[in-house]
C-alpha cells in the first residue's frame, strides 16, 4: 500500500488528512522507547499490515496513552502519535521519537 507521509512545515497537524500511521522499525529509535512507548508500538503492530501501516481508527479503541488529560482519549492519542513521529534527534530528549510516520494511503 503506497503511503503518503505528512510533512510538517511548523504548522499544526491536519488530523482530517492523517488517517494512518506507519512504523519506522528504526533500531536507533527503538533503543529510546519507554515502557508506554513499547505498549503503543505493540498496539499499532496488532493492527498493522505487512508494511507496518495501521489505521488510526483501528488503534484508537485500546490505545495506551502516555498521559490522560482534558483532551480526551482521541486528543491524548493524537498528542502521543505526533510526539512519536518527531525525528529522533529533535529537541533535548530522544525518548519515544522516530518510531512512526503520520500520513494516509496514497
Amino acid at each position: 500500500m503506497p503511503f503518503r507521509t505528512f510533512k510538517s512545515d511548523g504548522t499544526r497537524a491536519v488530523w482530517d488528512t492523517i488517517t494512518h500511521v506507519k512504523l519506522t522499525d528504526d533500531p536507533a529509535a527503538e533503543q529510546h522507547m519507554s515502557d508506554v512507548g513499547r505498549r503503543i508500538v505493540k498496539q499499532i503492530r496488532k493492527w498493522a499490515n505487512s508494511e507496518g501501516i495501521a489505521s488510526i481508527a483501528d488503534i484508537e479503541p485500546d490505545f495506551p496513552s502516555r498521559q490522560h488529560t482534558r483532551r480526551g482519549t482521541l486528543g491524548d492519542m493524537r498528542y502521543d502519535l505526533k510526539q512519536m513521529a518527531n525525528e529522533l534527534h529533535t529537541g533535548k530528549l530522544q525518548q519515544d521519537k522516530g518510531l512512526l510516520e503520520l500520513g494516509s494511503p496514497d
